[in-house]
């Protein structure tokens, strides 16, 4: 039975900014936008420029070098997904397609300074681990291992009956029970029970800041209250 496993890292950026590079800086109120914009345009690009020296190394919008895109070899691990563009979009006999079909490894998640490695096996992980670890080394950043977690989610109807060894530079990885990110809650059963009770612990917590300023003022109109309780009290459950 196939076991998949999750782990999540948090990059910190090592890179200078533009100002420790020795770049003069331009007065908005004395200098014409046409002309600051040229300037800014041209300190840009010598800021690309004097980072080009990184070997096959793509940036992000904020010019940093992304370590996923830049592993010199990855293995065939990661999620397997299948879809197809044509057709209606709601159409449910399409999930059952079998033909003009698209697959899709998707071997990583990434976000504003984290990424999220997806492996089907614990030997597929390390391979990743290692990898991504000497790319991240040879890049110049630097991986906090603090906050670098492995989640062990099981197969359907499996039980875990033991924890994945996740090495980086000699320090093991923490396996964490459940993972809470963007408002999100991963856990190991892979379903919404956890995710549904921290939603309704929120709403109450919420609900009960909000009864006697907003709910019980007679002064505030109907309307508002609604709004306020569809803004708050509604967006959080949905």
């Amino acid at each position: 039975m196939i076991e998949p496993y999750q782990f999540s890292l948090s990059l910190s950026n090592t890179h200078t900014h533009g100002r420790q590079r020795g770049i003069p800086w331009v007065r908005p109120r004395s200098t014409p936008d046409a002309l600051r914009l040229e300037v800014l345009t041209q300190e840009a690009k010598r800021l690309v420029q004097g980072t080009a020296d990184l070997p096959q190394a793509s940036f992000s919008s904020r010019g940093s070098p992304n370590p996923v895109e830049c592993l010199p070899q990855y293995p065939s691990s990661g999620i397997g997904i299948e879809y197809r563009t044509e057709g209606k979009f709601f159409s449910l006999q399409h999930l059952h397609s079998k033909t003009k079909v698209t697959t899709t490894v998707i071997t990583n998640l990434q976000h504003a300074d984290n990424c999220a490695i997806f492996a089907h096996t614990e030997a597929d992980l390390k391979s990743t681990v290692g990898l991504f670890s000497g790319t991240d080394h040879n890049l110049g950043l630097s991986l906090n291992i603090g906050k670098t977690k492995v989640l062990h989610q099981p197969a359907p109807g499996c039980v875990a009956t033991f924890l994945p060894q996740i090495v980086i530079r000699g320090e093991p990885l923490e396996n964490a029970e459940h993972f809470p990110y963007f408002g999100s809650h991963l856990s190991p059963a892979a379903n919404l029970d956890m995710e549904i009770e921290h939603r309704i612990c929120c709403v109450s917590t919420y609900f009960r800041k909000l009864l006697c300023p907003v709910f019980i003022d007679r002064p505030l109109q109907m309307e508002t209250k609604t709004l306020v309780y569809n803004v708050v009290i509604i967006l959080i459950l949905l």
